[in-house]
């Protein structure tokens, strides 16, 4: 039980690397876990989420993990993001959407988004797209969709059909 009080403390000093990140989600891995999501997730050949790996670790605890490490920078982002492994993902684009709700900055909040969508290639699967999206898109979108045709431009060339959902998750989740 310490280790999860532990993991809800803000980090509060140095900026965090990629591979602090990594180490403290490996420690936490379950391979349990990890065959289970890896079912779930529908990861073996042929299905849409063929060859994510997992390392069994909870959404709440990749959730403390993303608090703790909230300053982490765009480039260490985008090492978590570019994973091969879903929970590392996550983490990275929880830490992300963190950054973004409590910056009120609209040049950052921009800044956010727009690495958010430089790094779709990345995003996925369903849950991926699904925690992530309706914060960032769905409120850089505006009520009144004033950045919506942009951001349905962009999604209309997506190659992967889970991406394809994000404008209509944007709108179920602003409504």
């Amino acid at each position: 039980m310490a280790k999860k009080t532990e993991l809800m403390k803000p980090e509060t000093h140095a900026t965090p690397t990629a591979q602090d990140i990594i180490a403290e989600l490996n420690a936490l891995g379950n391979p349990d876990k990890a065959a289970h999501l890896s079912r779930f997730f529908k990861t073996g050949k042929g299905q849409y989420g063929e060859g994510d790996l997992f390392l069994g670790i909870t959404v709440p605890e990749q959730r403390s993990i993303a608090l703790k490490y909230r300053k982490a920078t765009p480039p260490v982002l985008a090492e978590l993001i570019s994973s091969p492994y879903h929970e590392i993902r996550l983490t990275g684009l929880l830490i992300l959407v963190d950054q973004f709700t409590k910056n009120k900055d609209e040049a950052f909040r921009q800044t956010c988004v727009d690495f958010y969508l430089s790094q779709t290639r990345n995003i996925n699967n369903w849950d991926l797209v699904d925690l992530t999206c309706y914060k960032l898109l769905g409120v850089s979108g505006g009520r009144n969709g004033d950045n919506m045709p942009h951001t349905n431009r962009h999604f209309a060339q997506l190659r992967h059909h889970t991406l394809r959902l994000l404008p209509a998750l944007q709108l179920r989740k602003t409504a």
